[in-house]
């Protein structure tokens, strides 16, 4: 057996084996790396299979719930002894007080949630806290931070004033939930998919001509609205006398 060892020891000292004694030795310190890895390159990104990355997970946007009050002002009630009927996680174009009688439409939330948007369907002569659009002469839309009440006093059919008054509760941010399949396609396309949508209100508000907000869009976020930039107009060369 120790001429058998010796044998073996000759011919790998040969210095002609030694070209294959380097490779030998290098597919067993392959073969030992693989096996204490598991079997997987140690470059591989951790949750990968079949060579491909695992995908960031999308950061939920957030959504606003908005909660008022509104109803008719009684004549000779004080504002803070009225009964108003509260509204609460109002859907985006929804008609208010209701779909039978519209006289203003919930169109959205501000940025970071700070005042509600409200769309006049009917003319009312308005007094309070809220911010006209486009502007006080001609107010289109009025917008109300939360804890801002506006009386808006309209004309019955029958002569008689009437005073609604409409009161922003409050304004709070959720996140909005995890949509998947045609449910997130929709979201991206539906400013407001993840609050749902009166359809009725935007059936309404395409009847009256009022769908467009005065210098407000929505933005990427649901529900959200931003100020649009007005369009530049284009400056017209004087005309030439000859």
């Amino acid at each position: 057996m120790s001429e058998f060892f010796a044998s073996v020891k000759a011919d790998l000292t040969d210095r002609r084996l030694l070209p294959l004694v380097a490779v030998v030795c290098a597919l067993l310190v392959a073969a030992l790396a693989y096996a204490l890895l598991g079997g997987s390159p140690s470059n591989e990104p951790s949750g990968s299979s079949n060579g491909g990355s695992s995908k960031p997970k999308t950061k939920p946007k957030t959504v606003y719930d908005v909660s008022i009050k509104f109803g008719v002002l009684p004549p000779g009630t004080a504002p803070e002894a009225a009964t108003l009927t509260e509204y609460k996680k109002l859907k985006l174009q929804s008609p208010l007080p209701s779909a039978a009688q519209p006289l203003i439409v919930f169109r959205g939330v501000t940025t970071k949630g700070r005042s509600a948007t409200f769309t006049l369907v009917s003319e009312a002569i308005l007094t309070g806290a809220g911010a006209c659009l486009p502007s006080p002469l001609q107010c289109q839309a009025v917008d109300l931070k939360p804890g801002e009440t506006e009386q808006l006093n309209y004309v019955q059919p029958n002569g008689e004033p009437v005073i609604y008054e409409l009161r922003v509760l409050r304004i709070e941010a959720q996140k909005a939930k995890t949509a998947s399949g045609k449910a997130a396609a929709a979201s991206r396309h539906d400013a407001g998919a993840q609050w749902g949508v009166s359809r009725v209100g935007q059936e309404l508000l395409r009847k009256a001509h009022l769908v467009a907000l005065p210098f407000l869009r929505y933005s990427s976020q649901p529900g959200v609205l931003i100020f649009a930039k007005p369009k530049a107009k284009k400056a017209h060369a004087p005309a030439s006398h000859g």
